[in-house]
Formats: structure tokens, sequence, C-alpha cells
């Protein structure tokens, strides 16, 4: 009897050894892709087959997560992906990370009567402003006053939310604060609404400090007419800036982007007039009411 039990008792130890840890009860949640690419592995590592793969902004079901890393449905099959890498919606009482878009903008600042009451083209349309770069991804730096292109371009698009706003439309931005988000995870967030527009805010560099204006890009040729509507506006505001043209661009926001979309250049910060126009008050003004008439004129054409 004493073997028996010792027997018993080894091959208990034997076994719990062995036995791989625990898996996590199920999470009973989604999550979308935060990445523009992300590989699906066989097991939890590494170093594991890769079995498939998920593109940026796919809606993915979790079923349980463990070590950094989470277990899920795909394309019919199941396997592991980095958690890192997902964005969870989440279900019942658990926490939201679902980073979808910001409705309606709070304004901080006043309007004038004439600007909050315009010719309603904009009234109800759903306009999703993606200020361009954040977290590492600081974009340009200015040459002469270091100015950040992530900071700058927060700046212009939350003036640019407030206009909208005022002017009637729904308004959503890809990004309140500098934390990062992924392009996928943009383009994501526009599709998702079904966005009527999606302007994407940048401000440009060169290695010559010479070059200098304003460009505006679209991918597809149905946007174009929304690119040179914004062109032309911005223009006629009194920004000063040299008419580089609305043209198109090869940029991965407004390319994998279903909805009508354009990317504004506002400006090269390696271009010392172009900088020092940015930083100001006026010049922000000027550049958000020609995207909010050229929005306006595009609308209304259409």
């Amino acid at each position: 009897m004493k073997k028996v039990q010792i027997g018993i008792v080894m091959l208990m130890c034997i076994s719990q050894t062995l036995s791989p840890p625990a898996l996590q009860a199920s999470t009973d949640a989604e999550a979308f892709v935060a990445a523009d690419h992300l590989n699906v592995r066989k097991i939890d590592s590494i170093s594991a087959p890769v079995i498939g793969s998920v593109r940026g902004g796919e809606i993915l079901s979790v079923l349980s997560e463990r070590n950094g890393w989470a277990h899920i449905e795909f394309h019919g099959k199941t396997g592991w992906v980095s958690a890192v890498y997902l964005k969870k919606r989440g279900i019942g009482n658990r926490e939201k990370h679902y980073e979808a878009g910001i409705w309606n903008v709070v304004a901080n600042r006043s309007f004038s009567t004439q600007e909050a009451y315009r010719s309603g083209s904009l009234n109800g349309k759903r306009i999703v402003i993606d200020t361009g770069h954040c977290g590492v991804d600081r974009g340009a730096k200015g040459a002469f006053h270091s100015t950040l292109e992530s900071e700058l371009t927060l700046r212009t698009g939350l003036l640019a939310a407030e206009k909208l706003r005022a002017a009637g439309a729904i308004v959503m931005m890809t990004r309140m604060n500098n934390d990062y988000f992924s392009l996928a995870n943009r383009v994501f967030q526009s599709e998702s609404v079904f966005a009527d527009a999606f302007i994407s805010i940048h401000y440009n560099s060169s290695l010559s400090p010479d070059v200098s204006g304003l460009s505006t890009f679209y991918n597809k040729s149905g946007d174009q007419e929304l690119a040179q509507s914004i062109q032309a506006e911005i223009l006629n505001g009194g920004t000063n800036l040299k008419d580089r043209g609305a043209k198109f661009g090869d940029y991965y926001v407004i390319r994998e982007n279903q909805r009508p979309a354009a990317l504004i250049e506002l400006g090269f910060l390696s271009n010392r007039q172009d900088e020092l126009q940015a930083e100001t008050q006026g010049f922000q003004e000027n550049a958000v009411s020609g995207i909010v008439n050229g929005l306006e004129n595009y609308f209304n054409q259409r």
C-alpha cells in the first residue's frame, strides 16, 4: 500500500509540474487591433509559429488572457496575439478601453452670432478631425523655435473642432491628448462612425529652409474636390501661405480610408516665417476658418 501511495503522489507532482499555467477566465470582451498589422501565433510565445495575421481596425473576440498575451478568435480560427496592441471595448461592468472618437467636443470659447449660425451645410455632418502624430512620434520640429508638430496639430485640431461644432457638425477627434494612436486606429475611427469627412491636420518640414507653403492632399479621385475646396479657403482666409496646391498623396490615413478624406500640411516648420506664423493665434483662427469654410463649400456643392 505504501508503495502505491508514494507512486500516486509522485505522479500528481509530475502532472502539476508539466501542466501549463491555468488560463484566466474568459474576458467576455471584444477588442480592435490598434496596430497596422499583427501576427497571430499558435501559442502565447514570441517564438511560436505564425498561423495568420489581422489588420489594423479589425474587431476580435478575446477569449482569455495571460502573461501579456490574448487568446482570440479570428477568421474562424483561434490563436494568440500580443495584448499590448489590442484596445478592449469591454462588456458589462468591465472597464472600457475602446478608443473611439470623442463625440460633440465641448467648446471652451465663445462665438459670435454670425459664426454660430451659418448656412447649415455642416449641420449634422459627422466630421473626424485627425491631429497628426502623438506619443513618441512628435513629427516635425521647428528649426527656429523648436515647435513640435504633434503639439501644434492638437492645438489646431481642438480649435477646428470647436468651430465645426458651433456650425452644427458632430465632431469626433482621433486624439484629445498626446497618447499614441496608430494610423490604423485613426482610419478605424473614421470608418466606424461613417464620417462625412475625415480631415488630417499636419505641419510640413524640409531639408531646405527656403521651402514653404500650404498643401492639401487627397488619395482617391472622389476626394479631390474636398481637398481643393479646403486648400482654396485656407488660402483665402488670410493665412499668407504660399499655394503649393491640392494634389495626390499616398498617405496611410487617406489611402486606407473609405470615407471622404483629405490631409492638410499647414506650412513648413523648417521655414522661419511659416513656423513663426503658425504659432500665432491669428494664424490658427484663419487656418481653421479656412478648413470650416472649405468643408461648407464642399457640402454645398454636393
